[in-house]
Parts: C-alpha cells; structure tokens; sequence
C-alpha cells in the first residue's frame, strides 16, 4: 500500500510538471486502481485512450473498472475494443470470459473464452491464480463435476492455500 501511495506522489508530481503520456497515465491509473481510487483510474485510463487509442492494456483495464462500476455492457465494449488491436490478450478473453458466464449467464460461451486464454500462456494461471477458481465454477455450473474437479485441482496445486478453491 505506501508502495502505491508513493506511485501515485511521483505520478502526480510529473503530471503537475507537464509529464503527458499514455504510459505515466496508464501507470497512474493502475496505482489509483490498486488503492481503490476507481473513479481515478478511470478518468487516467481515459485520458490514456485519448493519447493512444489502440494501447489494448489500457482497453482492458477500462473494462475492469466498468466491472467493479457494474456497468457490464461498457466492460464488455472495452475488451471488445482490446481483443480488436491484440486478439490473443489474455487477460481480456479471460475477463470478457468470466462476465459473459457470471454476469449474463453464458456458461458454455464464457467458459470457451476463459480455456482459450489459458492456452496462450503458463504465465496468466501463476500471476492470475483465481483464473482457475473461475473455470471450476463454470464446470460446476455445467454439472462437469470431474472437469471442475479437475481445474480446482489444478488450483489448489499451484497455490494450496487459497481459500475460495478450498471452500469450492
């Protein structure tokens, strides 16, 4: 957290100073984001767009902040607009994955979204561990017992103690 608080002192200084870039915005409104700052995060990841309409990080982190607003139309606008620059952006076919099955009810669509993302890169289930939580419950939500099993497993292999694949 003084991390992040110390992040957002050095943004705001090379802001006030004429710093105008896509990447100290980005930056910016990832530390406001990880302090809980989201209507921060948004109006930076705005204005981050406005400089470089095509960075699909910044299109994807837009629509995580429309998660947390539960504004789940716009969100899904976002990750659209980042899987056009960027197809095989995981986080994105991961994030749109998890919404379409959890917010819309598109089980077997969101599911189909979230194993692709897995497929690109190791990397996103180590940094992203509830990226496996999230697949187990859509198998559960499929009545695939053995498949929810499977992932929570997989889960639980990589990170023992986390508490959500515990109590799935």
């Amino acid at each position: 957290q003084k991390m992040l608080l110390n992040a957002i002192e050095l943004y705001n200084k090379l802001i006030e100073s004429g710093e105008v870039s896509d990447t100290v915005f980005f930056n910016y409104s990832n530390a406001l984001k990880g302090v809980g700052d989201f209507e921060g995060a948004e109006r930076f990841l705005v204005e981050t767009l406005k400089i470089n309409p095509n960075y699909a990080q910044a299109w994807k982190n837009l629509g995580t902040i429309y998660w947390e607003f539960r504004l789940h139309d716009k969100e899904i606008q976002c990750y659209d607009k980042a899987l056009r620059i960027e197809p095989n952006l995981q986080e994105a076919l991961f994030s749109k994955g998890v919404t379409i099955f959890k917010v819309y009810g598109k089980t077997q669509e969101g599911l189909e979204l979230m194993i692709k993302s897995t497929k690109i890169s190791d990397r996103y289930m180590i940094d992203f561990p509830y990226a496996y939580f999230w697949i187990a419950e859509a198998f559960l939500k499929l009545d695939r017992l053995d498949l929810a099993l499977e992932w929570n497993v997989k889960g639980l292999d990589n990170n023992p103690s986390d508490e959500y694949l515990l109590k799935q």
